[in-house]
């Protein structure tokens, strides 16, 4: 049986109650500053107040997150499944066409999450685009960009002969950060491409991974999100490290070798480990990847 503790002093006790207040509505993380004006604590004994209240809902309501000033809000909320019981959306993989026809390749579930990893100029984002329009029929499809217009985009369409009322129903955002605010879970959501915070050689390559984690935390589940990122020639990963792969259930590199011949590699599949190492040559295009062969085995 828990045990029930009882708060005798009365300011500490209401400054609890109004913890436990803003806890009802605040989500995830907060600083001091943000409770301080909450509660209207403005002198230095009633911050004080408030610290001690905190403290004392410690691994209750709240708990502190390791960076000096900033906690965050405990969430017991879980939806627990009995694996042996099959509901409407188990085992049903999504109806997805994926550029390279990869889809022939893998099942994409509920909850996936796709990286790709290109050179610049190595076809990310026609193969990202071509990902989207084939899966119209089946998904709905946000396209979030973070440097191609939307003017340049229907003229990439166009190129391609493809008629911009096919194109009907592919919603487009520019938008070049924070994109875990925007993502729709249950949508098939395309991000081309995350950058690393920062610029230049301040840019923080190793805030990619936190952030592709807020991204799969955001889509809770359901849905598809394909993320472009950008990688260095000759590189088996893309930027931010082996990090970045770990929400990834399937990762592709772009890359393109000596002779000029542009090649697609299957880095990471948890669905079809026995998958990693297979290439495939092909072809960049403005609104897809052109199939030059057939997907290679490793050592062929």
């Amino acid at each position: 049986m828990t045990e029930i503790l009882y708060e005798h002093n009365p300011e500490i006790r209401t400054i609890r109650a109004k913890i436990q207040t803003f806890c009802d509505y605040w989500e995830g993380q907060f600083r001091l500053s943000d409770i301080y004006e909450y509660v209207g604590a403005k002198t230095k004994d009633e911050k004080t107040a408030v610290r001690v209240g905190l403290s004392r809902e410690k691994g209750n309501t709240v708990e502190p997150t390791g960076s000096y000033g900033t906690w965050r809000k405990i969430d017991k909320d879980i939806n627990w499944f009995d694996l042996s019981e099959i509901t409407q959306n188990n085992c049903k993989c999504l109806q997805v066409e994926m550029t390279l026809n990869i889809h022939k390749l893998v099942d994409f579930f509920d909850g996936d999450m796709i990286g790709i990893e290109g050179v610049k100029s190595c076809g990310k984002t026609g193969s990202a685009l071509e990902s989207g329009y084939r899966s119209l029929p089946y998904q709905k499809v946000n396209y979030f960009s973070s440097e191609v217009s939307l003017p340049a985009i229907q003229d990439k369409a166009l190129k391609n002969k493809i008629p911009l009322s096919a194109l009907k129903g592919l919603k487009y955002a520019y938008r070049t950060s924070n994109f875990h605010d925007v993502i729709e879970p249950g949508a098939f959501n395309i991000i081309d491409w995350l950058g690393a915070p920062g610029s230049g050689d301040e840019a923080h390559y190793y805030l990619i991974a936190p952030l592709l984690s807020k991204i799969h935390e955001k889509m809770n589940g359901k849905g598809l999100t394909i993320v472009c990122l950008q990688k260095d020639p000759g590189k088996s990963i893309g930027d931010g490290g082996h990090k970045i792969r770990h929400k990834m259930n399937l990762a592709l590199t772009l890359d393109r070798d000596r002779q000029g011949r542009f090649w697609a590699n299957i880095e990471e599949c948890k669905v079809k480990p026995e998958l990693v190492g297979y290439r495939i040559q092909y072809e960049p295009k403005p609104f897809e990847l052109v199939p030059k062969s057939d997907w290679i085995p490793p050592n062929k």
